[in-house]
């Protein structure tokens, strides 16, 4: 790059691509890490009967649906392993995800124009069933064990034990 004043910081083009730059590097780090419920997400398991777990996650606009799935099998994971069960099966799975939309002025100053942003909050609710052996009835692929799915996941996104 030149010095001789092609590039200017505030002006412009220029200023709105620093600044798209800027935004792209902050919100990169958004995506909801995986913990219990905080102010950018995360999950809530509770037993609801003998062998059944709840877990609900919920995630931010920049948490797409299938890190939401992957942390809600990680959580019942480690809660049957905590309990003594070794595997699980999905019960029932329902899609809780919320919307919001945020507007945003565009344009000059004398002929603005407001666009509208609409950002999705995943958010899944689902219920497993909790075995200390394999049901007779279920074949391999039809569950989850407990030791797989908290290797795979943990792996997937580098969470530490």
């Amino acid at each position: 790059m030149s010095m001789s004043g092609d590039f200017q910081l505030g002006g412009g083009e220029n200023m709105k691509y620093i600044m798209t730059v800027l935004t792209i590097i902050v919100l990169t780090g958004c995506v909801t890490p995986y913990q219990s419920k905080g102010f950018t997400g995360g999950f809530v398991s509770q037993w609801v009967g003998p062998d059944t777990l709840q877990v609900n996650v919920k995630g931010n606009s920049f948490t797409n649906s299938s890190r939401i799935n992957d942390y809600s099998l990680l959580q019942a994971a480690e809660k049957g392993q905590e309990f003594g069960y070794k595997y699980f099966v999905y019960e029932k799975l329902v899609d809780v995800s919320t919307s919001s939309t945020l507007y945003s002025a565009a344009g000059s100053s004398g002929s603005q124009t407001y666009v509208p942003y609409t950002y999705k909050h995943p958010q899944k609710a689902s219920v497993f069933l909790m075995f200390k052996t394999v049901p007779d009835h279920l074949a391999k692929g039809q569950y989850f064990d407990v030791s797989e799915v908290q290797k795979e996941i943990r792996t997937k996104y580098g969470i530490a034990e």
